[in-house]
């Protein structure tokens, strides 16, 4: 806490620097560690707010956790041959840093490692790294490309997370695992392919990846977590294996612009008519009763935007089966409104015909509960000219 400490020359006797020892020298801006150091403790230039350059001599072998946290005008580091661990917030924070080489002795890059380096867009994960720590590389917003290397098992929780830049990324045959908003937020993402090996993917770990536009997921593959897709709003084709059992929680909310749901062994399940097999009317009917299926515990919700797309297709090709799906009512369709249905509801409404008095309460029912006051005005439109108006104060707008 020398807060007016500007240079510091560390004696060639000094083995090991400790824990926190220039910690928040908020004015120092050069330090000089000599040959011979091995360690430097936790946090021992924490919070070096002014520091911005550390040449670490070879004979280093350990650098402690947060030992870097906060050194916001830190640009170039040199780490040694011979450290082989990068820990926990080692450079959380540090602002101004533009590019790190990792010495091929690095196994472990630690939790947060790198967190926050808001300038890093140069970075080398050696092929010995078989760690990557949660948040390791979250909201290094210039990372434009990164090498995992194969080994890694687990991308954990928040790894890449906002990651805006990131558009070059292979994901290796030896991971397992995907965590919660592993790769959320990465708005530059366009195409990834997820190895069979994965069996796990967590909650939102691709939420907001705005410019993804395919999306192969992995055989083996038995759960789509909640939102793991949501906002994925340029997203066009997924592919889903044929192991999928269940579909969680908005898990595909706003992908307004899917064309296309494919499953692995190749065959089309839905689209807006683009790529339909030559059979539409059996491949929609099959999916609508897939969608009612047990095994989808929660798959009615997320997924029925793509009924919806169903149904929008059968209004332009055959009205006729559309009358008779819509006359079933929830014997295939649940009445839940997706968001960006209004659209719909209007070609719907327009016809004046796809509406039962039952059904048009289920659909203003489901329209309060989803928040779409103008899905409710359309719906109560129609209502008024085909069925008379009752009760309209038992309609929150």
């Amino acid at each position: 806490g020398c807060k007016q400490l500007t240079k510091i020359v560390i004696p060639a006797s000094v083995q090991r620097i400790g824990d926190c020892a220039f910690s928040n020298c908020r004015s120092l801006t050069e330090i000089s560690i000599p040959e011979g150091v091995t360690e430097i403790g936790e946090g021992t230039f924490w919070h070096c707010q002014a520091l911005q350059t550390v040449q670490i001599p070879d004979s280093v072998r350990k650098i402690g956790e947060n030992a870097f946290l906060g050194c916001v005008s830190l640009t170039a580091v040199h780490i040694p041959d011979g450290v082989t661990e990068i820990r926990a917030k080692t450079f959380y924070e540090c602002t101004a840093l533009t590019e790190i080489v990792l010495p091929e002795t690095v196994t472990a890059v630690g939790e947060d490692a790198f967190c926050l380096c808001k300038n890093l867009a140069a970075l080398n994960v050696p092929d010995r790294v078989q760690v990557i720590g949660e948040g390791a590389f979250e909201r290094c917003e210039k990372l434009t490309s990164v090498h995992i290397p194969d080994g890694v098992t687990a991308i954990c929780k928040d790894t890449f997370y906002a990651c805006k830049a990131l558009s070059v990324l292979r994901i290796p045959d030896s991971v397992t695992e995907i965590g919660e908003y592993a790769f959320g937020g990465c708005k530059s993402l366009t195409a990834l392919n997820v190895p069979d090996s994965v069996k796990t993917i967590g909650k939102s770990a691709f939420s907001d990846c705005e410019n993804l536009k395919t999306l192969v997921l992995p055989q083996g593959l038995k759960q789509l977590a909640e939102r793991a897709l949501y906002n994925c709003c340029r997203l066009k084709e997924l592919t889903l294996p044929e192991s999928i059992e269940e579909i969680g929680t908005e898990a595909l909310t706003r992908c307004r612009n899917i064309r296309v749901i494919r499953l692995r062994r190749g065959d089309p399940a839905i689209s807006r008519g683009y790529h339909l097999m030559e059979d539409p009317e059996e491949q929609i009917m099959e999916l609508l009763d897939m969608l009612r299926t047990a095994s989808y515990k929660n798959g009615i919700r997320p997924y029925f935007r793509y009924p919806m797309m169903a149904l929008h297709y059968l209004h332009t090709q055959d009205q006729a089966l559309l009358e008779s799906i819509l006359e079933e009512g929830d014997a295939f369709i649940t009445p839940f409104i997706p968001e960006g249905a209004e659209w719909l509801f209007g070609l719907l409404a327009q016809s004046g015909r796809y509406f039962t008095a039952e059904s048009l309460e289920r659909y203003l029912a489901a329209a309060q509960e989803a928040n779409q006051p103008g899905i409710v005005m359309i719906l109560l439109n129609y209502k008024n000219r085909h069925f008379g108006f009752r009760k309209p104060e038992t309609y929150r707008l």
